[in-house]
């Protein structure tokens, strides 16, 4: 829903099925162009399973195109943005082990998707994580170029180093895009207050 500086609304627009499906992200390109991630709830497959999905409106709602994705379990769009290039890039969580999205180092890792910004066809796709639970919160383009990602890991093998406890924060700065190896990891632990 696209709501006007009155608070009436300008226009609406829904997708979805019987299951659960949520958006997790927008972005709004150059254009004003509406970009959303999210997941939506596949009930026509044993077991049921969430696969992203990623939507492109016009100013005026129209939608100019849809792309649905995912493997054989739960895969979640967690942000997108567009990137100086006019690309659209976002950042989800994986427990697939087959299909369009995989987990290939733990139980649920980090995927990077680029699409095409014309027709949302996916061109590539990287994974980040460890021997656990890795999930992304935001991913911001630096302006002196490269990414920086924001997660939270319970993992401390293959791309995160150490784990402190449960779930950790974990923030990776990238110089390429999508990540195929990461130059620079910050990871730290916030000590819980105590009242």
């Amino acid at each position: 829903m696209v709501v006007g500086q009155d608070s009436r609304m300008i226009w609406q627009n829904s997708m979805g099925g019987s299951g659960y499906d949520r958006i997790s992200s927008s972005a709004k390109d150059r254009g004003g162009n509406i970009l959303i991630t999210g997941s939506i709830q596949i009930t026509n497959a044993s077991p049921n399973h969430h696969d992203v999905f990623v939507a492109k409106y016009t100013p005026g709602g129209r939608e100019l195109w849809r792309s649905v994705f995912g493997g054989d379990r739960d895969d979640h769009g967690l942000h997108i943005m567009i990137n100086a290039k006019g690309e659209v890039v976002l950042s989800g969580s994986t427990n697939s082990h087959s299909g369009g999205l995989q987990s290939i180092y733990g139980w649920e890792d980090i995927f990077i998707v680029k699409l095409n910004a014309k027709t949302g066809e996916r061109i590539d796709t990287k994974y980040l994580g460890g021997d656990f639970i890795d999930i992304p919160s935001h991913l911001m383009e630096l302006d002196e170029g490269g990414y920086m990602l924001t997660a939270s890991s319970r993992s401390d093998t293959n791309n995160i180093s150490v784990n402190y406890g449960q779930d950790d924060v974990w923030i990776a700065n990238k110089n390429e895009m999508p990540p195929l190896e990461i130059p620079v990891i910050i990871r730290f632990h916030l000590p819980r207050k105590n009242n």
